[in-house]
C-alpha cells in the first residue's frame, strides 16, 4: 500500500467539481489556505514560464509538482496541452507508484 494523493489545481478549465477525475479516489480538492495554494502555483507557472513553458494561451500545457510528505518537491513534469486530448498523468504516476510497489521499493519517501 503506497500513500497517494492527487490534488489538482487548476487555474484555467472546468470547475474543480466538473472535472471527469475528480470522483477517483485518489484525488482531493485542494483545502485550506487557498493563498497559499494560489502563491505555488503562481511561483512554479513565473519558474516555467522563465523556461520557456506556454501555460496560458493556445497549446498551453500544465505543470505537474508531486510534493513529498515531507512537503518537498519531488518532482516536477508538464502535462501535455487540453487542446491535444491526451489524458493527464494522474493513471501514470498512479501506475509509478504501484510498480514500486510490487518491486519491494521504498514508497514512504516518494
Amino acid at each position: 500500500d503506497a500513500e497517494l494523493l492527487v490534488v489538482p489545481y487548476l487555474i484555467d478549465g472546468p470547475a474543480d467539481s466538473e472535472a471527469a477525475w475528480a470522483s477517483e479516489a485518489v484525488v482531493a480538492m485542494p483545502g485550506g489556505d487557498r493563498e497559499a495554494w494560489r502563491k505555488l502555483a503562481s511561483e512554479e507557472i513565473s519558474a516555467a514560464q522563465a523556461q520557456g513553458v506556454a501555460v496560458e494561451g493556445a497549446g498551453a500545457q500544465g505543470i505537474l509538482i508531486v510534493l513529498k510528505k515531507n512537503g518537498r518537491v519531488g518532482q516536477r513534469g508538464l502535462t501535455p496541452p487540453a487542446a491535444s486530448g491526451e489524458p493527464l498523468p494522474w493513471q501514470s504516476l498512479i501506475s509509478d507508484v504501484s510498480l514500486r510497489v510490487a518491486r519491494g521499493m521504498d514508497v514512504n519517501n516518494i
